[in-house]
């Protein structure tokens, strides 16, 4: 740590006090820099000298040594500068697939993520990027409500349902779950039960890339859509609770996550790239997508449950909104479940407070939001854009 020597020229007394470190000067993206510089430079010395890391990671490692020291020259050295872009090549393609090799490393604290995880998470984006076209497939509804996994999805399609039919004079829908709820709202591409009425698709989607750019409504039909989030940590407690008989391990394990995508229906990794994209697509969008959270629903479903009737064009009455408000109760959506179906998306209030992250799980999760999200929404995560 780097001294500064202080005088007092009234007492002629001096003293020594401590500079800030040098990272406490630099900004976000700078000291994260820098953290990640000091995290690969501890991987590659784990790769090079424990024996835990084992031969495979040192093979690539010690390839791109050997091509820097010896006699193999494919561009020669004499052609000035660039007779050395060869060697530069091997050497990082050799750190870059011993990295690979070893994705963990050990180390005191909350280490940054490892770079085969991002590579892996990268890749998951890319292949979403080039193959997630809904809005552009069921453009021929009215609209669309995006929901992040256990975030409501049932309860405000069940509200919407209620009210709609109230506004247009149809009987309700029998069942708040299975097949039958998907009635005037439900899933894109289904057979409407009234033609002549307005339908709006739901899903939990993640969009390509290409909606988050400006013009893409001028292509695609400018359908409106509500996307509704919720506080990642509530969400994931609530994703482990319904669906921990079919990923088996921990709520550890859970929250560090799969970044493939392959293990779990939805973890970390999947919330943030439902942030990240949906927040770029309300950037780029904000009269044709309105965001929604979760936690202002629950404080004042009459208000949201209208602005969300609005902007899908739908505007509700009174009687309407009565009708859709009187599934607020938890205990009344309960009852309307369709037992034959089998889904519970209303769990008793016992087993939701049996599932609570830990200390350490709850650093973990908050680390890895930090660092990869873009967008928060106000939940206060730490993302570097904010599209509510």
């Amino acid at each position: 740590m780097l001294r500064t020597l202080a005088c007092r020229t009234q007492t002629g007394s001096c003293h020594y006090r401590r500079a800030p470190a040098l990272t406490a000067t630099l900004s976000p993206f700078w000291r994260r820099t820098t953290d990640r510089l000091r995290f690969e430079a501890r991987s590659i010395a784990h790769v090079a000298l424990s024996p835990e890391a084992g031969w495979l990671p040192k093979l690539p490692l010690a390839l791109g040594l050997f091509y820097l020291v010896g006699p193999i020259d494919l561009i020669p050295r004499r052609l000035h500068w660039y007779g050395f872009l060869d060697e530069l090549f091997f050497l990082l393609f050799g750190l870059f697939v011993a990295r690979v090799l070893t994705p963990e490393i050990p180390g005191p604290g909350l280490a940054p993520i490892s770079l085969v995880r991002r590579v892996q998470f990268r890749l998951r984006i890319l292949q979403a990027d080039l193959g997630n076209f809904y809005l552009l497939q069921h453009r021929r509804e009215s609209g669309f409500v995006i929901t992040a996994k256990n975030s409501g999805s049932h309860w405000l399609k069940c509200m919407l349902n209620h009210a709609f039919s109230a506004e247009f004079g149809v009987p309700p829908p029998r069942f708040v779950t299975g097949p039958s709820a998907d009635y005037l709202v439900g899933r894109g591409g289904m057979k409407r039960p009234f033609p002549d009425l307005p339908h709006i698709a739901t899903s939990h989607t993640i969009p390509s890339v290409f909606f988050a750019w400006r013009h893409a409504f001028r292509i695609v039909p400018p359908r409106p859509v509500v996307v509704m989030v919720r506080d990642i940590e509530s969400a994931i407690c609530s994703n482990f609770l319904k669906w921990h008989w079919r990923y088996g391990g921990t709520l550890a394990d859970y929250v560090r996550g799969d970044p493939t995508g392959r293990r779990h229906v939805a973890d970390a990794w999947w919330y943030i790239h439902f942030f990240n994209r949906w927040g770029d697509v309300a950037r780029a969008h904000p009269r044709r997508v309105l965001v929604v959270r979760y936690e202002a629903l629950v404080a004042e479903p009459a208000r949201w449950l209208m602005a969300v009737a609005a902007h899908l064009g739908i505007p509700l009455g009174a009687e309407a909104l009565e009708a859709g408000l009187a599934f607020v109760d938890r205990e009344k959506m309960r009852a309307s479940q369709d037992r034959e179906h089998g889904e519970v998306v209303i769990p008793e209030a016992e087993r939701r407070a049996s599932v609570h992250l830990s200390r350490e799980d709850r650093a973990v999760l908050h680390a890895m939001l930090k660092s990869l999200l873009r967008h928060d929404f106000g939940y206060g995560y730490g993302g570097g854009r904010d599209a509510s």
